[in-house]
């Protein structure tokens, strides 16, 4: 895999660590802003893996099953807006590309599909990465990561995001989405290339990847086991004491 960034910026000076001015941005959503989406981050993968067919819908299914129960609503995350076209009809047409922080997740950690479409958002410090104008801040600080596969969203994305510290929205520069765009195709077709090329591969990335999400989705379910357990042993404790605050008491998954 390359190991050139993708900021323009950075391919004439040699430097990483410039930033842009943090200024707010209104108006209609276009190519380059980044909004809000509740698709999963890895529903790319999932796709490019064909894990959306109907051959694979019953494994899909139970794996979902095991992952949502303690979810409510889908998760809110930014995406970045690579194409919007309104048709004549109304409809809108949109390709985004997910961002996402895997939970503060290392790269070399994850399985290998991960590291063909993984790209950082600056501040996050690898050597392929993007730049937002303003510049990406969070407050916890964990790394903010893009999956460089192209998806169509179920509903299109709706809303800019806007970051919690600097309270004004985000986007990336029109040389900064075609760097991206190209360097997305370079990242599909070496993948593609390798798979066709190298018996087993394909087979070994759709397994790795299906066992870490088997791990993670097991991790999620017993840590949300065992904040219900301890939620409702508190209850009991309070109910049987006659603690009169029991009805301030909320789901640990609420």
């Amino acid at each position: 895999m390359s190991s050139r960034t993708t900021c323009p910026t950075c391919w004439i000076s040699g430097e990483s660590n410039h930033s842009s001015p943090p200024t707010r941005f209104g108006g209609t959503i276009q190519s380059g802003d980044i909004c809000h989406t509740t698709e999963p981050f890895t529903k790319p993968l999932d796709r490019l893996l064909q894990l959306c067919t109907a051959s694979t819908r019953t494994l899909a299914s139970t794996f979902r099953r095991r992952t949502t129960k303690s979810r409510r609503e889908p998760k809110d995350r930014p995406c970045l807006i690579s194409q919007d076209i309104i048709l004549p009809d109304g409809s809108r047409v949109q390709t985004v590309y997910l961002m996402g922080t895997l939970g503060g997740a290392e790269l070399w950690g994850l399985p290998a599909i991960y590291r063909y479409f993984l790209i950082s958002v600056h501040p996050n410090g690898e050597i392929t990465h993007i730049h937002t104008m303003p510049e990406w801040t969070t407050m916890s600080g964990t790394p903010q990561w893009l999956m460089a596969l192209p998806h169509t969203p179920d509903s299109p994305a709706s809303g800019r995001w806007t970051n919690l510290v600097t309270h004004s929205h985000h986007r990336v520069s029109e040389e900064m989405l075609a760097s991206l765009q190209l360097l997305s195709t370079e990242r599909l077709d070496q993948w593609t290339a390798r798979c066709l090329e190298e018996p087993g591969f394909y087979d070994h990335c759709k397994q790795e990847y299906l066992d870490h999400k088997s791990r993670i989705g097991l991790r999620s379910s017993s840590q949300s086991t065992f904040k219900t357990r301890g939620f409702l042993r508190r209850a009991k404790e309070a109910s049987q004491d006659g603690d009169p605050s029991l009805h301030k008491c909320q789901s640990p998954t609420s």
